[in-house]
C-alpha cells in the first residue's frame, strides 16, 4: 500500500478474475480437497465397518474433529456459492441484488426467510436460466450449511453396538469347538406341519416309559409330576401379566409368557388369552456349548455375546426364527340356545390374538367330543373358521359351561444370543409376547404351524408316578389323580363346588389358566421338534468356517469340494460378538446423514466440472464482505436506491440486478445496478465486462 501527493492511501491493483489452470486448481485444492478428503475416509470406515473402543479423550477429539469437519463443509459451500456470484456480477445476465451478499449468511438460517432472498427467488426479472439455477444452488447451499454440523456430529462418532470378533481364531477357541449345523433342505428348519414324523420312533405310547431312547421326545421332562419342568405350574394362576418362567431339565431354559386372566390384573375386562415362546432347543444347545469356551477370551473382550444365526446356500444372511404359541378362548353356558339355529353353539371372540368374530359350530361336534367324559380335548376347527381366520388347532373346554380356544402356532423372526459372562447363561430372544394380542391380526409374515392331533396326542403322555392310578371321575377331579400330562395341567385349575352353577368369571379363570398351561407346554415341545441336520466341524484357523463334515454322508460331500451351493440347505452357527464401538451403516438417522454428506461431495463434483467448462475461470476478488462493501462504496451513486438509507421494504428493490462492469478506461471497476422490470433495460447497461488476467482499481 502506498500514499501518493494527496496524502491518499493507495491499494495496489489487482485481478478481478482468471482463465488460468493454476489458480483454479490452487483455490479447488484449498477450499474443497480437506472437506472431500475427510468425507471419503469417513465414509472407508463405514464402508469397512471399522471397530474399535476408544477411550474418552479419543471421544472428545472426535467431537473436536466433527467440528472441524463442519467448518470445512461450510467453507466448501461458501466458496461454490461465492464462484457464481463473482461469475454473475461479470456475464450478461448479472445476480440479483437481494443475492449479493448471500454466500456470507450461510449460517444465518433467517437469511432463507427474508426479502432479499424470496423477491428474486420468486420472481426474478427478467426470468433466466442463470438466475433461476442461482435461486436453487443458494436453497441447496443453505440446507447443507444448516445440517453438516449434525451430520459431521453424528457421522464421525462411532456407535456403541455389538459386532462380529474377528480374533476369535487367534484366541485358542478353535480347537474343534465350533459347529455347524446343515440342514436340507432348508424349509425343514421351521416345519409348518407338526406330527409324528417329526416325533422319535421312540416316543410311540407302545414303547417302554423308561426306555432311555425316550430322550428325544418332547413330552419326555413332563412324566413326572414332580419334575422342575412343571415349576412354573403352581404360580400361573397369580403370574405377571408378562414374565420369564425359568424352566431346568436339565439346562436352564426361560419361556416367555403372558396371561390376561390374572383377576388381580385384569378382572373380567379381557379375552382370555396366553402366549409363550422360547427358542429352538437345538439353538439354545448350540450357544450353551460355546459359551463354556468364552473363559479362553481375553478379558478386554468382556462382555462378550454368542448370536446364533443362519445363512442360505449362497451364504447370505437368513431369518432366524422361534416358535410363538398364542391362545385364545372364548365360552358360552352348555344350555345356551339359538333360538334361529338350536342345534349350533356360537362363541363371541372379542379382540384379542384375533380380530373380533364369532364362531359357530354344530353341537353334535363338541358333544360327540366330550362323550367320554374329559374336561377339554383337541379338535380341527379350521373348516368351520371364517376364511380369514387360521388358527393351528383348537380344543373345547367344560361340556357344562361349553368353551372354544384357538391356538395360533408361528415361527416368528428372532435374534437369540447368550451372555457367556453372566452368572445364568441362559438364552435371551428378540420376541415380545405383546404384540401376539392387540386386536391387530398382522400374522401374515409368520408362518402358521399346523399342529396334528396325532402329534398333540403323543404329548398327552402318561405319568411315571401318581397319587392314584384309578381313572378319575369328572366331579372328583384333581391333579392328584391324573394318570396323563393334559389331565394332570387341567387338575390345577379345578374350583370346588357345582360345575355347571360356576360364575362366568370363575369359568373364565378356568379357560385363561388352562390356556396359559397349554401355551408354555406346547411352546416347549415345538422348541423341541428336531430338525433334520449334518454336523460341520471346524476345518480351518477362522471361526466361522470354511467347514467340513463330521459324517460320511455322501449325499453331502459336494460340500467339501466347495459344491454345496448346488444344493438347498440353511447354515446354522454361532458367531461371537463383542461390546465395541464401530462405524456401521443401518440406522435412519445415519442414512438421512449420508444422504447429507453425499449430496456435498456431488455437488463439489459438479463445481469442478464448471471450473473445467468455463475454462478454469476462477476469482479471488470480493472474497470478504468488507471488500464488497469497498467495491460498492468506490461505485458511481444510483438513483434506484433512494430512501433505503434507514433499510430496503420493497421487495422490488431486492429484484434489482448487478454487475461489475469496467467504467473507466483507466481501469476501475464499479458495481452497477440496473432495474430489469423491462429486459431492454439490459442493453443500456455502461461499461465494459472486466477482462481475464488483467488488473483493475
Amino acid at each position: 500500500m502506498a500514499v501518493d501527493e494527496s496524502g491518499t492511501l493507495q491499494e495496489k491493483q489487482k485481478r478481478v478474475f482468471s482463465k488460468r489452470i493454476a489458480p483454479a486448481m490452487v483455490q479447488f485444492a484449498v477450499f474443497q480437497l480437506p472437506s472431500i478428503a475427510a468425507t471419503v475416509v469417513l465414509f472407508g470406515l463405514y464402508f469397512m465397518e471399522f471397530t474399535w473402543n476408544p477411550s474418552t479423550g479419543q471421544l472428545n477429539a472426535l467431537l473436536f474433529a466433527a467440528k472441524v469437519h463442519e467448518s470445512l463443509i461450510i467453507a466448501s459451500l461458501f466458496n461454490i456459492l461465492h464462484y457464481h456470484i463473482r461469475r454473475g456480477l461479470l456475464s450478461a445476465d448479472g445476480v440479483p441484488f437481494g443475492y449479493l451478499t448471500s454466500s456470507f449468511q450461510l449460517n444465518s438460517p433467517f437469511y432463507l426467510l427474508s426479502s432479499s432472498f424470496l423477491a428474486p427467488l420468486i420472481k426474478s426479472r427478467p426470468a433466466s436460466w442463470s438466475s433461476a439455477g442461482l435461486g436453487i444452488l443458494l436453497v441447496v447451499t443453505f440446507v447443507l450449511a444448516a445440517l453438516a454440523g449434525a451430520s459431521s456430529g453424528v457421522a464421525i462418532l462411532p456407535r456403541q453396538t455389538w459386532r462380529p470378533l474377528s480374533v476369535a481364531a487367534d484366541m485358542g477357541l478353535n480347537s474343534g469347538s465350533f459347529q455347524a449345523f446343515v440342514v436340507s433342505p432348508a424349509r425343514d428348519l421351521y416345519p409348518s406341519f407338526v406330527d409324528l414324523s417329526t416325533v422319535p420312533d421312540a416316543c410311540t405310547p407302545r414303547l417302554a416309559l423308561d426306555n432311555a431312547s425316550k430322550d428325544g421326545c418332547p413330552f419326555i421332562h413332563y412324566q413326572n409330576p414332580e419334575s422342575t419342568a412343571y415349576a412354573w405350574l403352581k404360580d400361573i394362576k397369580t403370574l405377571p401379566r408378562t414374565t420369564n418362567l425359568a424352566i431346568s431339565y436339565p439346562e436352564l431354559k426361560s419361556i416367555a409368557y403372558l396371561g390376561t386372566t390374572n383377576p388381580r390384573l385384569d378382572p373380567g375386562k379381557i379375552a382370555p388369552v396366553a402366549v409363550a415362546t422360547c427358542p429352538s432347543a437345538r439353538i439354545t444347545g448350540m450357544l450353551s456349548e460355546q459359551a463354556a469356551d468364552w473363559a479362553r477370551f481375553p478379558q478386554s473382550y468382556n462382555p462378550g455375546r454368542l448370536f446364533a444365526t443362519v445363512s442360505d446356500q449362497g451364504g447370505a444372511r437368513a431369518p432366524l426364527k422361534q416358535p410363538r404359541v398364542a391362545i385364545q378362548c372364548a365360552d358360552i353356558k352348555g344350555d345356551n340356545q339359538n333360538s334361529s339355529f338350536p342345534d349350533l353353539y356360537s362363541w363371541s371372540f372379542d379382540p384379542g390374538v384375533y380380530p373380533k368374530f364369532i364362531l359357530s359350530m354344530k353341537k353334535s361336534f363338541i358333544d360327540d367330543a366330550a362323550a367320554s367324559g374329559k374336561r377339554f380335548g383337541f379338535i380341527d376347527v379350521q373348516d368351520q373358521l371364517p376364511e380369514s381366520i387360521k388358527a393351528s388347532t383348537a380344543f373345547w373346554v367344560n361340556p357344562y359351561r361349553v368353551g372354544i380356544c384357538l391356538i395360533d402356532a408361528r415361527w416368528v423372526e428372532s435374534n437369540v444370543w447368550i451372555n457367556p459372562s453372566e452368572t445364568a447363561n441362559v438364552p435371551q430372544h428378540t420376541v415380545p409376547v405383546d404384540d401376539a394380542i392387540g386386536g391387530q391380526y398382522q400374522h401374515d409374515f409368520d408362518e402358521l404351524i399346523t399342529l396334528d392331533l396325532s402329534w398333540l396326542g403323543i404329548l398327552n403322555a402318561s405319568l411315571q408316578q401318581s397319587n392314584n392310578a384309578g381313572a378319575y371321575n369328572y366331579y372328583n377331579y384333581n391333579a392328584s389323580n391324573a394318570t396323563h400330562v393334559f389331565d394332570f395341567l387341567a387338575g390345577h385349575f379345578h374350583a370346588d363346588g357345582d360345575l355347571e352353577n360356576r360364575s362366568d368369571q370363575a369359568n373364565r379363570d378356568f379357560q385363561g389358566q388352562l390356556a396359559g398351561a397349554l401355551a408354555v407346554y406346547l411352546t416347549d415341545a415345538l422348541s423341541l421338534v428336531p430338525f433334520r441336520y449334518h454336523a460341520w466341524s471346524l476345518e480351518s484357523t477362522q471361526p466361522h468356517g470354511p467347514w467340513r463334515l463330521t459324517s460320511n454322508d455322501e449325499n453331502y460331500s459336494a460340500y467339501t469340494s466347495n459344491r454345496g451351493y448346488e444344493y438347498d440347505h440353511a447354515r446354522v452357527e454361532v458367531w461371537h460378538y463383542h461390546n465395541t464401538y464401530a462405524y456401521t451403516f443401518g440406522e435412519t438417522t445415519l442414512i438421512l446423514v449420508w444422504v447429507v454428506l453425499l449430496a456435498h461431495v456431488l455437488l463439489v463434483v459438479v463445481h469442478w466440472f464448471t471450473i473445467l467448462i468455463n475454462e478454469e475461470w476462477s476469482s479471488g476478488a470480493w472474497s470478504q464482505l468488507g471488500e464488497l462493501m469497498s467495491l460498492s462504496m468506490n461505485s458511481s451513486p444510483t438513483q434506484l436506491l433512494k430512501n433505503t438509507g434507514a433499510g430496503t421494504g420493497s421487495w422490488h428493490t431486492w429484484r434489482l440486478k448487478v454487475f461489475v462492469r469496467e467504467v473507466e478506461s483507466d481501469g476501475k471497476v464499479e458495481l452497477v445496478l440496473v432495474d430489469t422490470s423491462d429486459s431492454d433495460a439490459l442493453k443500456e447497461v455502461l461499461g465494459e465486462k472486466p477482462k481475464a488476467d488483467r488488473v483493475y482499481g
